[in-house]
């Protein structure tokens, strides 16, 4: 099956593409939708970090704390 491509202005016609073939829209798509995915896979390493971070710091002040009751 076709896809069919409307057109951007009434000046330009419709125009059909084999199914299965890539456009530059289409490319410019993936590129935009595999960035995406990126930048999410990024901030949720980020934020598995910043959440180690924190954990460390809670159990550092928790021995600390705990440290200065015993002493």
């Amino acid at each position: 099956m076709a896809r069919l491509h409307l057109p951007s202005s009434p000046n330009q016609s419709v125009r059909a593409t084999p199914e299965g073939a890539r456009t530059p829209i289409l490319d410019n798509a993936a590129d935009l939708l595999q960035t995406a995915i990126t930048v999410e896979q990024l901030a949720e390493i980020t934020l598995d970090a910043i959440h180690a971070s924190y954990i460390s710091t809670l159990v550092q002040k928790h021995q600390q704390i705990r440290g200065s009751r015993d002493a």
